[in-house]
């Protein structure tokens, strides 16, 4: 037996990161509001563009990479130095469990218009409604990638 065999993901293990990055990610989403609501207005509708342009264009690894840029640049945005680093152990699981899913599923490439909601939150300076709107966005991916995930590994199992 040659070849590499990649090991199935640990769903709870997927929930546990979810449920800290929701808490992060809502911090950040919310000092980003507070501290830099002009830089969003200006300078996110591009990063929003970017990736719908992904979407259309169908490409899974352009869709991670423009996911993973936006939320680079609330934590930018947050004041927060800590945030980034913070999130980076998280990115690298989170991308395995993205392209996992968008390989299977178009679901997963609606998530433009929560990301513009989110942006139209930061931007307006309502530092609550973005963090509030940025733990349901993760919080919600989480329940649909875990379910999807799930139902995979059920396939498998049930193929050998």
């Amino acid at each position: 037996g040659r070849g590499l065999q990649v090991a199935p993901l640990d769903l709870e293990h997927v929930r546990h990161m979810y449920d800290v990055r929701a808490v992060i990610e809502g911090l950040a989403f919310r000092k980003a509001a507070e501290l830099n609501a002009q830089r969003a207005a200006a300078q996110g509708p591009a990063l929003i563009a970017r990736g719908r342009k992904a979407v259309s264009h169908h490409s899974m690894s352009a869709m991670i990479a423009a996911d993973m840029a936006f939320h680079d640049f609330i934590y930018a945005l947050s004041g927060n130095p800590l945030v980034a680093p913070s999130m980076q152990t998280h990115w690298t699981h989170t991308q395995r469990v993205m392209g996992e899913v968008l390989n299977r599923d178009d679901k997963p490439r609606d998530i433009w218009d929560q990301h513009e909601a989110l942006l139209e939150a930061v931007a307006s300076g309502k530092g609550t409604r973005a963090e509030q709107l940025a733990r349901q966005h993760i919080l919600s991916a989480a329940d649909f990638m875990i379910e999807r995930l799930r139902a995979e590994q059920e396939r498998s199992a049930s193929t050998k």
